[in-house]
């Protein structure tokens, strides 16, 4: 049962987590998204607590809510540029 107040859409979308740093990267997958954040697959890295998502022509921050194994649940961050993927 769908518990979240925006329902995501299931995915397969190669993509890139950053460290604030800009350096220190890897590779993930994302599993599901919608506007406000996603589940990612990420094998044998630990990711930090915020970090960025690079996908298509998209760098969001992010910030990690759980974590089960090799798979972590996000949301998006708003910036100064306005809420999460609506920019």
């Amino acid at each position: 049962m769908e518990r979240r107040r925006h329902p995501r859409e299931p995915v397969k979308i190669l993509a890139t987590a950053v460290d604030e740093d800009g350096l220190t990267r890897a590779p993930i997958t994302i599993t599901n998204i919608n506007r406000w954040g996603a589940r990612i697959r990420i094998a044998g890295t630990m990711l930090p607590p915020t970090f960025y998502v690079l996908f298509g022509n998209s760098l969001e921050p992010c910030e990690v809510i759980w974590r089960r194994g090799g798979e972590v649940g996000l949301i998006f961050a708003p910036t100064e540029f306005g809420p999460p993927l609506n920019r």
